[in-house]
């Protein structure tokens, strides 16, 4: 009899993910839809469109991946219409969110820019 297949790597995270949405510190921002629609475009009073307030969570529903520097950041959606895919953020809240072009998680960090690919000063 054949040894049972082992889960890949993409459903292992999926379950571990799972995990920390239902039981992790994070669990009720986490289990909150996201509320912003990737074709939908936004303008200072984001927040107020999608039903948010600026003295509370401003992306339930993601978890936080890169800082991309001057107060911008990468985040995973991980609950909505929008599951699944990277957004751009920033810290102040009149920026709304602006969707990554890439359909999902696996195919924006396959596009990273990955230290070894860009090249040094001389050359080297």
């Amino acid at each position: 009899m054949a040894a049972p297949a082992r889960p890949t790597a993409r459903c292992r995270w999926s379950i571990a993910l799972r995990a920390f949405v239902s039981d992790g510190p994070y669990g009720d921002v986490l289990a909150a839809p996201f509320p912003v629609e990737p074709d939908r475009r936004y303008g200072a009073d984001w927040l107020a469109a999608v039903g948010l307030d600026e003295h509370r969570e401003w992306y339930p529903g993601t978890i936080a991946l890169s800082v991309a520097g001057c107060g911008t950041y990468y985040i995973l959606v991980v609950t909505g219409s929008a599951r699944g895919r990277i957004a751009c953020t920033s810290d102040h809240f009149t920026n709304p969110p602006r969707f990554r072009p890439e359909p999902d998680f696996l195919s924006w960090y396959e596009t990273w820019p990955w230290p070894w690919s860009v090249p040094t000063p001389g050359g080297g």
